[in-house]
């Protein structure tokens, strides 16, 4: 994990980005966090989906203030309950109809809409607030610090698995 004054100097922004490179950082962020394969792949299509479906505003307003601050006796057992359908791997096809042949390449976000996404999506499968905590700073890390062009390169490896 990083450290909270490296990220308080380093703010996300507006900067826009690719929703792919998106992606690619997020694997890139669970990667880093130990984050289970499955679960991880879950998750990106999960932001697939929540980009389709969400505002950027609502990403936004997301990052800025989350709805969920605390966990609960009931967070912890819908993760219980949710780890059992994470741990079923998504295969190639689904993957490229969800987010192939360029699909999200349309869509741009600023990195402040881009972990709003994460969280709505983490939220979604009902990961527990210390872990989108987590993946919130790793990925914010990233963008300050990973080139795009990587995070572009690790969603096309992802599709090819």
């Amino acid at each position: 994990m990083r450290s909270a004054k490296f990220l308080e100097e380093n703010p996300l922004t507006d900067n826009v980005l690719d929703f792919e490179e998106v992606l690619g950082f997020v694997i890139m962020a669970s990667t880093n966090l130990g984050i289970e394969k499955n679960h991880a792949d879950h998750l990106v299509k999960e932001m697939a989906l929540v980009a389709e479906a969400a505002s950027a505003l609502i990403a936004e307003e997301t990052y800025i203030d989350p709805a969920f601050k605390k966990d609960g006796l009931m967070s912890l057992s819908k993760w219980s309950i949710a780890k059992a359908k994470l741990n079923q791997p998504i295969d190639r096809r689904e993957k490229f109809s969800l987010m192939g042949e360029g699909r999200l390449s349309e869509v741009m976000v600023t990195e402040i809409q881009a972990v709003g996404y994460m969280m709505l999506a983490a939220k979604n499968l009902n990961f527990l607030h210390q872990q989108i905590t987590y993946l919130e700073m790793e990925i914010h890390y990233l963008l300050v610090t990973v080139d795009p062009d990587q995070a572009y390169a690790t969603f096309l490896d992802f599709l090819e698995e």
